[in-house]
């Protein structure tokens, strides 16, 4: 036999309200789930194994879109390839 009860369980959870822009401080808003312009420049390295594994580095994440394109000019006005990608699925 059991007992049955109903239980409310309250909890916290963060939410990003707004993102700013790292380098000029613009208001970038939040993206949505399924749609969203975002920049990774990230330098990692990483070892996956079965049971667990690492990833250590650095990442860039919070850039405007005028802040993006002035960081890639910064990048290729000092000999830098950048590739372009453009993928889809």
């Amino acid at each position: 036999m059991r007992t049955v009860v109903k239980v409310k369980k309250e909890y916290e959870k963060e939410e990003i309200t707004n993102v700013f822009c790292d380098w000029c401080g613009a208001t970038m808003g939040t993206h949505s789930l399924y749609d969203g312009e975002y920049i990774l420049l990230a330098v990692t390295g990483s070892a996956s194994y079965p049971d667990g594994g690492w990833e250590k580095g650095w990442k860039v994440e919070d850039l405007c879109d005028s802040c993006t394109k002035k960081l890639r000019q910064l990048l290729v006005d000092n000999g830098l390839t950048v590739t372009e990608v453009d993928e889809g699925w």
